[in-house]
């Protein structure tokens, strides 16, 4: 449940990204620059998009941090997306349906039906696809910085999400450029952080990345 969460909100995060490029000359201390209205709108505009990321994992009975790499992958025109930890797994959502497959390639059974994750997710997918956002309210609690940062804090509405998840804080670059950074803070005081590069917008991605690892 945790890595679908995290996949979510990585790619609201990522096309968060592309929009606030495009406002920058927006001063920072408006809270309106971080409304989902916005975000759903310029949204609409890049076909495909691609964000490599690092992730750090701070698990209370570790420790050291444990860092993976990956990839997060989008094509509208193929109504797909893949979310890839390099050299571990990839989960691809295409035709509807969510996928994903283990280090060596091999494709894992995925439960579908009520699993409230799945379900989450796929909805979340969907979303993304569509350039429509309105369920993300209904999932959680979204705040700006008080402070005028360029931050966003998200917080679970559910108590099915409240079991995984405590907090999420998005962070943008200074110049409003694109996302810097993800923090996940789950029960226990586990914390998960996604650094990001710069994402490469309306680039050429083969089709086959969305058929298989």
């Amino acid at each position: 449940m945790r890595q679908f969460v995290s996949a979510m909100l990585m790619i609201t995060c990522c096309v968060a990204g592309c929009w606030v490029a495009a406002s920058a000359a927006d001063p920072v201390v408006n809270p309106k620059l971080f409304t989902l209205d916005k975000l759903e709108e310029a949204g609409k505009h890049f076909r495909t998009m691609r964000v490599a990321f690092t992730q750090e994992k701070h698990l209370a009975i570790l420790d050291e941090p444990v860092i993976n790499k990956g990839v997060l992958e989008i094509n509208r025109d193929l109504g797909a997306v893949r979310w890839e930890f390099t050299g571990r797994s990839v989960l691809i959502f295409k035709d509807d349906k969510l996928r994903r497959f283990g280090a060596e390639g091999k494709e894992e059974t995925v439960a579908g039906g009520k699993d409230p994750s799945i379900q989450t997710m796929a909805t979340q997918m969907r979303s993304f696809l569509d350039g429509k956002w309105g369920g993300m309210q209904e999932l959680f609690v979204i705040t700006p910085d008080p402070d005028g940062a360029p931050e966003l804090t998200f917080t679970p509405r559910s108590q099915d999400l409240k079991k995984y998840l405590t907090k999420l804080v998005i962070r943008f670059r200074d110049d409003l450029s694109a996302p810097q950074s993800m923090l996940m803070i789950a029960n226990g005081d586990d914390r998960t952080e996604y650094r990001f590069e710069r994402p490469e917008v309306d680039i050429e991605i083969p089709s086959a990345r969305f058929s298989k690892p």
